[in-house]
């Protein structure tokens, strides 16, 4: 702000200076001039100050847009990462049923082959005693 107010009042400094060597006008009218002028530069500096503030706005506002895109990125690859391990859990639970039901199965077969081979046993050591009988 002071920078402002140094740079007007060097303007205005050399304002006067050239209008007083070039310019046969009244004072008064120099100084019409001069706070015209003074007001033509303050507007701009405003205007321009204006400006700063709308493009520092407008960054602020992308750097947002942008915030909110990494954390809905980062929300979508967390949902994914939570499908996949849900998906190989599913997986695996059905390979561990697949064993099971597998396993099962062999059992039962082992019990039914144990059970025939008792039987087949049973018979002959039947048959055998029937035979000693015999003899």
């Amino acid at each position: 702000m002071k920078d402002i107010r140094n740079i007007l009042l060097v303007l205005v400094i050399a304002i006067f200076t050239l209008q007083g060597c070039t310019s046969e006008d009244t004072t008064s009218d120099k100084i019409d001039n001069v706070k015209e002028e003074i007001q033509d530069k303050a507007e701009d500096v405003a205007d321009k100050s204006e400006d700063i503030v709308n493009e520092a706005e407008d960054k602020v506002e992308d750097v947002a847009d942008k915030s909110e895109d990494i954390v809905d990125e980062a929300e979508d690859k967390v949902e994914d990462s939570a499908d996949k391990s849900e998906d190989i859990v599913d997986e695996a639970q059905d390979k561990v049923e697949d064993i099971v039901d597998e396993a099962e199965d062999k059992a039962e077969d082992i019990a039914d082959k144990t059970e025939e081979l008792v039987d087949e046993a049973g018979n002959r050591i039947e048959n055998s005693y029937e035979e000693v009988k015999k003899n």
